[in-house]
């Protein structure tokens, strides 16, 4: 009996967990406008958009190609999420894992993030995703939701890794899709 309702008790915290993670991203698409995206991303446990975390954008979503998507911020940070390769726009959500710099599995893309850090000397900071992945949870006209944990290496060098989790929701977003009808 204890053991059945330890297991019952678990099963509500888990659904609750995950209602209440739907629930935010519900609240955030609230506050933005249309095309605006909100960017929350953590990177070795500071924001790295501080500050910053409003951009707009555009791409595309084609079961024929994959996904591709870019951001950018007023200070010219910028996003760019790609899924290459023939994919099931229906089926949410899609995942892309990577390993040691290289995407696992059938499908290839990218997470690229960066940003201007004086534009006086044009310089700035920017990371690639290689170990870790990211999901897409919700793509279609309404919303697009991505979530992303992994570790990052700077593109050139041999800088080390870095911590990566956070996420992007992104409101009624321009972003061409064409999807299979089921």
């Amino acid at each position: 009996m204890i053991k059945s309702l330890s297991g019952l008790l678990l099963l509500a915290i888990a659904v609750a967990c995950n209602t209440s993670s739907n629930q935010n991203f519900e609240e955030e698409l609230k506050v933005l406008t249309d095309n605006q995206a909100k960017v929350s991303i953590i990177i070795n446990g500071k924001n790295f958009y501080d500050g910053q975390e409003i951009f707009t954008g555009s791409g595309y979503a084609l079961d024929s190609s994959g996904v591709k998507i870019s951001l950018k911020n007023q200070a010219f940070g910028n996003i760019i999420v790609s899924l290459e390769g023939q994919v099931d726009l229906n089926k949410t959500p899609l995942k892309l894992s990577f390993r040691d710099g290289f995407p696992e599995g059938s499908a290839s893309g990218s997470f690229l993030i960066g940003k201007i850090l004086d534009s006086v000397k044009n310089t700035g900071e920017g990371y690639i995703l290689t170990d870790g992945g990211y999901e897409i949870l919700q793509l279609d006209n309404k919303a697009i939701i991505i979530k992303v944990k992994g570790q990052l290496r700077k593109p050139f060098g041999d800088s080390g890794l870095s911590d990566i989790e956070g996420y992007i929701v992104w409101n009624k977003p321009e972003v061409v899709f064409t999807k299979k009808s089921n």
